[in-house]
C-alpha cells in the first residue's frame, strides 16, 4: 500500500495505491475522516483537509487444480454448483465459505484426495477461508472395476475357446 503512514501537511494530495501479494486480490479502501476515500478503485487521490486514516482491504483466493479423470464441484455464497473440468486450473474469489466436492469423471478414474494448503481424503470438504489456499485434487486409476474387466474378458476368451473345441 502507498502511500506510507505518516503526517501530510494540509492540502496535500496522497495518491493511494493498493498492491496486492499473491494470492490476495483487493477488494476497497475504508477510509475514516471528512475527505477520506472509500471506494474499489485501487488508486485515488485524497486531499488533506483534516485528519484522515485509509485502509487497503484484501480477501484471500482459492486456486484449485484437478487431474485427469476428475472434476471439482464448488459451492460459495454467491455462486452454486459451478464446475471445474479435468485437468484445469482456477483462482476463486472467496469471502468465507466454500464447499468442495472431487468427482471421478469415469468409471475407470477414483478419487486418491487433495493435496496443498490442506490434505485431506475425504471427497467433499468444506474450508472458512482467511488465506490464500492451493488445492490439487487427486485422481488414480480404479484399480479393482479394471481387474474386474479384465477378468470378464479373460473368462469370455476362455469360455469361446472351450466352446470351439
Amino acid at each position: 500500500m502507498q502511500p506510507k503512514s505518516g503526517f501530510y501537511p494540509i492540502n496535500t494530495t496522497i495518491e493511494l495505491s493498493a498492491h496486492q501479494n499473491k494470492g490476495w486480490v483487493f477488494s476497497a479502501w475504508s477510509g475514516n475522516g471528512s475527505v477520506s476515500y472509500t471506494g474499489s478503485n485501487p488508486q485515488a487521490n485524497v486531499v488533506v483537509q483534516s485528519p484522515l486514516s485509509e485502509e487497503a482491504l484484501f480477501k484471500p483466493t482459492v486456486s484449485i487444480c484437478t487431474s485427469k479423470g476428475i472434476s471439482v464441484v464448488y459451492n460459495i455464497s454467491i455462486a452454486t454448483n459451478n464446475t471445474i473440468i479435468p485437468g484445469k486450473c482456477i483462482v476463486i474469489l472467496v469471502n468465507g465459505k466454500i464447499t468442495l466436492q472431487a468427482k471421478p469423471d469415469f468409471p475407470f478414474y477414483t478419487f486418491l484426495g487433495w493435496k496443498g494448503s490442506i490434505n485431506s481424503t475425504n471427497s467433499v470438504i468444506t474450508l472458512f477461508v482467511t488465506q490464500p489456499l492451493f488445492l490439487q485434487v487427486k485422481a488414480g486409476l480404479n484399480l479393482l472395476l479394471m481387474t474386474i474387466i479384465i477378468l470378464c474378458i479373460l473368462i469370455a476368451v476362455f469360455l469361446a475357446l472351450k466352446h470351439r473345441h
